[in-house]
């Protein structure tokens, strides 16, 4: 094995291509350097400052990185002098000190052109020129080699070329020895010495087979040398520390397969014959325990004098912890596009001028497209509407350096419709030094409309506020009027004087409470049933409504598809809330269309329902109308609010509408394009209990015959006009009355009188003590006594829980003279049969 060993490394240190190789190398070596030594500290390596962008550390650092080529290039007889794009010497090898017979510290830092003898320094520009062309050419240079005299050469400038940018020349120089040892060249070439072959007389690489054996034996990469048929007759120990073998079975192994892929050996060496050189092949190679290594070789033919292939050397680099770092950060970055791609968000990567150079998937529709590669590299102005341009262009120019901006926009969609949007600029610094801006942006139109549902829900409630704090003095001042009119109508003969007059305050009064229970349903204390009913029934009512009295250039159509249907609530007051929708689609259609009605069951969040998913029934009405634009659906429920002046509309019909859902703890939207028609969709709650019989109000429940049955009566109210009708109405009728202003004073008049008493007539809005505090009182004291409450609230939740006493009952002001009458009779004649039971 030594001796064709030896063999072969006599033909290598000859062999042109071996040189070539060796230079080429460390041409690959100067690449690699550049690139690892782009992350160098500002002091750069080993205390070393580099001045103007140098990237020429010196040659104890080169062994840090790279201990094999340096072994390698401290070894070769040519002087390599590297030299940065100034013309500096930023470093040599041992060589280079002996053929300027100067220390390298000396050579470092000066220079190269002051090495030149004076008038060979025009071909350096030469010399330059053939390096930046990538041409590997030789001239002929005299060098200075002390104060007296110079040495010929021949020079080769290898350029080193990094991201497209010249970094600096590798200058290899060959010796052609001074005045003397060119003279003893020339005579032993006519003796015919060293095979009269000058060329080979001066030998590249003057060492002896020994030396290079250590020089490949302390390579920390793999080195070997195979003969002609391909069998390996050296390899150094680094393949042990690489694959596992020693040297000696890797001698011995089957080389073939080993590898991964049989294919990529067949490459390799086809690739090695075509060319005689192989750089940087990537294969996949079993190692001794079976493990996969990721490898790369480069590899040349070794030929002899004639050409004929005697030989091949290759180094072999471990590329596996290079692999698991690309494939972990190719991992990585998998997971950072997954998670970038899929987060709910628009993400767009701008630079300051407004290039778009990255966007997710949903920044991509954001822009209004469907493929990034569509605006990949575009302007961000070109690509957006006009309006949406100016946006980012406001926000671009007001972003400073680490201040962001977040606002609130909004953005029209391809086909113009504006939608909110939350965006944020966000200006960061890549790695690269390069300012950059992050966009951020998110949709907000369902925070924009429960926005707008929480400001409406106010106003509400502001009415309410107004209209609760009226309704019972209004109540009251009314109830004295219809009392007062229908006691002396029913004084006279219908055919008496004021008869008529009376019968029209009578039946005024009774328009007006009317109206007042209309504006009461902005209120909760509105009168709510609280049955089951079918809302597929209800909406069957309304349509067949619709027929009967809408024009006939309107039709009209339902989808009925709700099961189940049942809904807990009011079934007039629903009536009444689609009633209104229907009534605004018909105004919006003049000239005729048509109305579809649709009920379906439907699952969604509710804020209403503290943001929990909750079954609903959807009820749509949809027209094809004129259609509103976006201001008038926001506006569209507040009170007084019309778009229909002319036709003298008051403005509640779907701020009445809006209270009535809201009262079923129901949801209303609006969707609408103008020219095209609106949809209402009202979310009613489906009922989950079984169907409960109707409850009905006292001042509509079945009379029963009383005859002239008289009793004795407290009347409990903080208005004296009233309490001086109702005083009118029973000391008429015979009944002896009882009156108090306020809740205490009612309770010690039933306290002294309690034998009498047979009824209490209650109010229940009074100062000092309400009525339900008062009847809270009696019932504690006396709870068989019967109390009709009243009040100018229609039934509320708190009226319904009281008159679940079988003793106490409701009557709604304002009231007729005939009704209270009736009533008090009625619930006499009751607790009579009780008390006889």
């Amino acid at each position: 094995m030594d001796s064709s060993f030896d063999s072969l490394l006599h033909e290598l240190m000859r062999n042109e291509k071996f040189q070539n190789s060796m230079i080429q190398q460390l041409a690959d070596f100067g690449d690699r350097l550049i690139q690892e030594i782009q992350e160098i500290p500002e002091g750069g390596i080993g205390g070393e400052t580099l001045e103007n962008n140098d990237i020429w550390p010196d040659f104890i650092s080169i062994e840090a990185k790279s201990h094999s080529l340096t072994h390698l290039m401290e070894s070769l007889s040519d002087s390599i002098l590297r030299i940065d794009r100034s013309g500096i010497i930023r470093g040599t090898n041992l060589a280079a000190e002996n053929l300027f017979s100067k220390p390298r510290k000396e050579l470092t830092g000066k220079p190269f052109l002051n090495l030149v003898y004076p008038k060979d320094r025009d071909q350096l520009f030469d010399l330059w020129s053939a390096s930046l062309k990538n041409q590997h050419q030789s001239f002929h240079l005299r060098l200075l080699r002390g104060k007296n005299s110079h040495v010929a050469t021949t020079a080769r400038a290898i350029p080193l070329i990094h991201g497209n940018r010249f970094q600096g020349t590798l200058l290899v120089i060959k010796s052609l020895g001074d005045q003397a040892e060119q003279k003893e060249a020339r005579s032993a070439a006519k003796r015919g010495n060293s095979n009269g072959d000058v060329k080979n007389s001066i030998l590249p690489i003057d060492i002896t087979s020994d030396k290079l054996r250590r020089v490949f034996h302390d390579v920390k990469e793999i080195f070997y040398v195979a003969s002609a048929d391909g069998s390996i007759t050296y390899v150094n120990p680094e393949v042990q520390n690489v694959l596992g073998y020693t040297p000696e079975e890797f001698r011995t192994i089957n080389i073939e397969d080993k590898f991964k892929d049989p294919q990529d050996r067949t490459r390799f060496s086809k690739l090695l014959r075509l060319h005689g050189w192989v750089k940087d092949f990537r294969f996949c190679f079993l190692n001794k325990s079976g493990e996969t290594c990721h490898l790369s070789e480069t590899a040349s033919i070794i030929s002899d004098k004639n050409d004929h292939i005697i030989g091949y050397f290759g180094i072999i680099r471990d590329r596996t912890a290079e692999h698991q770092i690309k494939k972990s950060l190719k991992d990585s970055e998998e997971n950072y596009r997954t998670m970038v791609e899929q987060i709910p968000y628009a993400l767009i990567l701008l630079d300051f001028k407004g290039k778009v150079l990255h966007a997710n998937k949903h920044g991509t529709q954001f822009l209004n497209f469907d493929n990034f590669q569509a605006i990949k590299g575009r302007s961000v102005f070109e690509v957006c509407l006009p309006d949406n341009s100016r946006i980012v262009r406001e926000a671009i120019q007001d972003i400073s350096p680490g201040v962001s901006i977040t606002n609130e926009w909004q953005w029209a969609d391809s086909v113009g419709n504006l939608h909110w949007w939350k965006m944020t600029f966000n200006p960061v610094i890549c790695s690269s030094d390069t300012q950059r801006i992050i966009w951020i942006c998110s949709n907000i139109d369902r925070e924009k409309r429960l926005q707008d549902h929480l400001r409406l829900r106010q106003k509400m409630e502001t009415v309410a506020t107004l209209i609760s704090g009226l309704a019972h003095d209004f109540n009251n001042q009314l109830g004295v009027i219809l009392g007062n009119a229908s006691f002396v109508k029913d004084q006279l003969q219908s055919d008496a004087e004021f008869y008529e007059e009376l019968n029209s305050i009578e039946s005024t009064a009774l328009e007006a409470r009317k109206m007042m229970n209309q504006l009461m349903t902005f209120t909760p204390k509105m009168h709510n049933q609280h049955i089951t009913f079918s809302m597929n029934e209800l909406v069957q009512n309304i349509e067949e409504f619709v027929l009967r009295t809408f024009p006939k250039n309107i039709r009209i159509s339902s989808e009925i598809k709700a099961d189940p249907d049942i809904i807990v609530g009011d079934p007039d007051n629903i009536y009444q809330a689609l009633l209104n929708i229907c009534v605004n689609a018909r105004d919006a259609m003049p000239d005729g269309g048509h109305i579809t009605l649709t009920t379906e069951n439907i699952t969604r969040e509710s804020i209403i329902h503290g943001q929990n998913t909750h079954c609903f029934i959807q009820i749509s009405i949809s027209d094809s109308g004129e259609g509103m634009d976006k201001e008038t659906c926001r506006r569209m429920c507040e009170p007084f609010f019309t778009t229909k002046q002319k036709s003298g509309c008051s403005g509640l019909g779907m701020s009445t509408t809006y209270s009535i859902i809201q009262h079923h703890m129901g949801i209303l939207e609006v969707d609408s394009i103008i020219g095209q028609g609106t949809t209402v969709n009202l979310f009613l709650p489906q009922a989950d209990c079984e169907e409960q019989p109707p409850e009905t109000d006292d001042q509509e429940q079945p009379q029963i015959d009383v005859t002239n049955e008289k009793g004795t009566v407290l009347v409990v109210d903080d208005e004296p006009q009233v309490r001086a009708m109702i005083l009118r109405i029973f000391l008429k009728e015979g009944f002896k009355v009882f009156l108090a202003e306020n809740g205490v004073e009612a309770l010690n008049i039933l306290q002294q009188h309690v034998q009498e008493i047979q009824l209490v007539l209650l109010d229940m809005s009074m100062p000092q003590m309400n009525g339900s505090e008062t009847l809270s009182h009696i019932r504690k004291q006396y709870p068989d006594i019967p109390v009709l409450l009243s009040s100018g609230y229609t039934m509320n939740q708190e009226i319904r829980e009281l008159t679940k006493h079988p003793q106490t009952h409701f009557i709604h002001k304002p009231y007729r003279r005939s009704l209270i009458l009736e009533t008090v009779q009625n619930i006499l004649a009751k607790s009579a049969r009780i008390s006889d039971d």
